[in-house]
């Protein structure tokens, strides 16, 4: 077993008594009268010191008794104090599984591990993690964020289009620590992050998760007697009611109606002419892909056919209300939230805006000072620059050099970004500072180091108390569900959108809390709606293996909004 020492300097005492076990821990001076055989067997064992004698104890050792008082000549102990020696590493005692259900498509899988002390955490959520299997699919889950300084530590990860578990998930291994991150107890004993010995296996928390939903539509079939359109699903469907799908004859509304294929993958919808009307393929117009009226599931119960983003991007289902909206409008695209609107999602998340950051406190930390050698510059500007990325409206722009030329780049809707490469990407593309920035406000970071320091301790429990806590799985889940460009789908109907991560409900909330706690005002010019992204520049940032374009090649993509089809 690893141990350390620490030199205690012990002035004008008669003895010291070790508690029981503690004694072998000790390496004594030989002036010190005690026999290596009363050590090893000791249960209580008083020793007997001078003036100025050292004793060597493993680090972190703890004194219970009157308070140990400096002197110029070293520490002072009281006469009798008691040292208790902590050299067991912290060892996984339990792991509790999800609850016992059936999850589907975005639902989130938490894993809760019990250690056998408390333990300490330094890194940020995508440096602790734990492989998960979902049936045959090897799965990360990633620490949650919180629990540092307790026993139990929460690793969530996300149920991802096409997973099947029907008899149940597991851990697959030990806990995972990359980049330094660390899992000790307070005497600095790495923690043993081995799994073995305990219960893994999880056979009452199932999963079926739907291949993606998004259906594709035949080209409507065209008779003098009957116009149809069979519409194919990723799995088969359960249909309530009479879904419908518009289009025109002649340039005439009319309505393709459910005809069949309940029970299916494929659907079929159909339209009989009137008397006099002679529907020919030139005269058959459907001018968006999209079903109305009626209900259709899947083999869960998951609606084949709703609203909202997919998948981690999602969110929690409460909070999804107080995420931006898709824009309607010209005048909408890169619109700020404003004060009024910032504070009353502020509100509703569970924010307090007098306990936010002041603004001399807001100040120190974004320009990388603080007390007691608090602050940190490079940090700092990792956190001024994501604030300024995430904040890109029409009252915020940035400013980027472009063939040569300063431009000013707004493309804060679109959930995109331009680093000073002059390279178009996500946000959360992990080249971005606004991925680089996780280390440095997780648990250990910059920000809460800096919080404690500088009396901002309030701030950071009502963040921690918020949405913010409950959406931090679901948006860690979204960053590694994708692919390097890391975008988000929107499913509208049976209709589809991009746009990029920061903007999907889940993220989006995160840093508006984060922002709002750090400075009210700056929430404030955070994008009210996210756009689409032309479908020419998805394919782009799919295609390129770093998830990034150049943003002169298409910035004349962005020239006008085209909102899809509801």
């Amino acid at each position: 077993m690893r141990r350390h020492s620490l030199s205690l300097q012990l002035e004008s005492l008669e003895s010291l008594t070790l508690l029981s076990g503690v004694a072998s821990a000790l390496t004594l001076p030989d002036q010190v009268g005690v026999r290596p055989s009363a050590i090893a067997s000791a249960k209580n064992l008083s020793i007997p010191v001078s003036v100025s004698q050292s004793l060597a104890l493993p680090a972190r050792a703890s004194m219970s008794g009157q308070s140990a008082q400096p002197t110029s000549h070293g520490l002072k102990l009281p006469i009798r104090a008691k040292v208790h020696v902590d050299t067991i590493a912290p060892t996984v005692a339990g792991i509790e599984g999800p609850a016992a259900k059936t999850f589907g498509t975005g639902d989130v899988l938490s894993f809760t591990v019990s250690f056998s002390e408390k333990v300490y955490v330094t890194g940020g959520a995508s440096q602790v993690t734990l492989p998960v299997k979902i049936g045959d699919a090897a799965r990360t889950a990633f620490w949650n964020g919180a629990g540092s300084g307790t026993k139990s530590l929460t690793f969530t990860t996300a149920v991802q289009a096409g997973d099947r578990a029907a008899d149940g998930v597991s851990v697959a291994g030990p806990i995972g620590l990359s980049g330094g991150a660390t899992i000790r107890d307070a005497a600095r004993d790495d923690a043993s992050l081995s799994v073995d010995g305990v219960p893994t296996r999880f056979t009452k928390a199932t999963a079926y998760a739907a291949a993606p939903f998004l259906p594709s539509f035949s080209a409507p079939s065209v008779t003098s007697k009957r116009v149809s359109m069979q519409v194919t699903f990723g799995e088969a469907v359960t249909v309530k009611g009479k879904p419908s799908i518009a289009f025109t004859l002649g340039g005439v509304p009319r309505r393709l109606v459910y005809a069949g294929g309940s029970g299916t993958q494929t659907l079929t919808f159909a339209y009989k002419p009137h008397k006099g009307e002679v529907p020919t393929a030139d005269s058959v117009v459907v001018p968006a892909q999209a079903i109305t009226g009626g209900a259709i599931t899947g083999r869960q119960g998951h609606a084949a056919v709703g609203h909202g983003f997919i998948g981690g991007a999602a969110g929690a289902k409460r909070f999804q209300q107080y995420a931006p909206t898709e824009v309607s409008s010209v005048d909408q695209l890169n619109q700020p939230l404003g004060q009024a609107k910032a504070d009353k999602i502020a509100r509703a998340l569970g924010l307090d805006k007098s306990l936010c950051f002041t603004q001399e406190q807001y100040l120190a930390f974004i320009s990388g000072n603080g007390k007691d050698g608090s602050g940190n510059l490079a940090d700092a500007e990792l956190v001024d620059e994501s604030v300024a990325i995430l904040t890109n409206s029409s009252a915020h722009p940035l400013v980027r050099n472009i063939n040569g030329q300063p431009t000013q780049i707004v493309l804060g809707s679109y959930g995109l970004t331009v680093n000073t490469d002059g390279m178009l990407e996500s946000p959360a593309n992990t080249d971005a500072p606004t991925r680089q920035v996780n280390s440095v406000i997780a648990p250990g970071g910059y920000l809460s180091t800096w919080a404690a320091a500088n009396g901002a301790q309030a701030s950071l429990k009502m963040l921690y108390r918020s949405a913010y806590t409950v959406q931090l799985p679901y948006g860690t889940a979204a960053q590694h569900e994708g692919t390097d460009a890391e975008l988000a789908l929107y499913r509208n109907g049976a209709n589809s959108a991009v746009t990029g991560l920061s903007m999907a409900s889940s993220i989006w909330e995160i840093n508006f809390a984060l922002i709002y706690t750090l400075n009210p005002k700056l929430a404030a010019e955070m994008p009210a709606y996210w756009a689409p992204i032309p479908g020419n520049v998805v394919a782009a940032l799919e295609k390129s293996p770093t998830g990034q374009v150049p943003f002169s090649v298409y910035a004349s993509s962005f020239n006008d909004l085209q909102p899809h089809s509801t």
